[in-house]
């Protein structure tokens, strides 16, 4: 084996992250998207580890039109985000696309939004892969600071493990059948949120 990636087309060399949650649940997406990214280029370090003429996973943030550019996308979404900004999206057919719900509740809504994301996948070509949900998103902001697997950042750390090893081998999120992750947040880290 000579170091370079497997030419399996599932698997990418590179991935985009666009936020379009407008600063939803006080900015929990943009904490998220960034945690996803170094958290992924860590494990690509870590997976290919004192292999001769590795290339690293290339990670980016893109901009709605750039979207297309890259082999598997994330799309962060907010609560109620508007459908018309998912107009800007250039996907590219073959292209796996995930999502990223924020919401400011308990319980996620916006289900149009997501459906409205997987029929443009559709329109073009492109692959839905599923989403990860984060309810109560806005606590994220408050426990950022602390150990990304300590007590109150674990279940959203797990979950955007889930959602990692999904992107780095080319599969959808969730269970079969199932389309959606959810992170949750433990019960003590929502009561002393308040």
């Amino acid at each position: 084996m000579d170091g370079s990636r497997p030419l399996n087309p599932r698997v990418p060399r590179s991935v985009g992250l666009v936020d379009l949650s407008a600063g939803a649940a006080d900015g929990a997406a943009g904490l998220l998207l960034a945690d996803l990214a170094e958290a992924m280029r860590v494990y690509d370090r870590l997976g290919h580890a004192g292999e001769a003429g590795y290339e690293p996973l290339e990670v980016m943030r893109v901009e709605p039109e750039g979207v297309g550019e890259v082999d598997s996308l994330v799309v962060a979404l907010g609560e109620g985000a508007a459908v018309p900004a998912l107009d800007g999206l250039a996907l590219a057919t073959g292209q796996r696309v995930y999502g990223l719900g924020v919401f400011a509740g308990d319980v996620p809504g916006g289900a149009s939004t997501f459906g409205s994301l997987a029929a443009a996948c559709v329109a073009v070509g492109a692959v839905w892969c599923g989403v990860l949900v984060a309810p109560r998103a806005g606590l994220v902001a408050r426990f950022a600071p602390g150990p990304r697997m300590g007590l109150f950042r674990r279940g959203v750390s797990e979950a955007m493990d889930d959602l990692i090893v999904a992107i780095r081998s080319g599969i959808p999120v969730g269970e079969a059948g199932k389309d959606t992750l959810q992170a949750r947040l433990p019960r003590i880290a929502r009561l002393l949120a308040g």
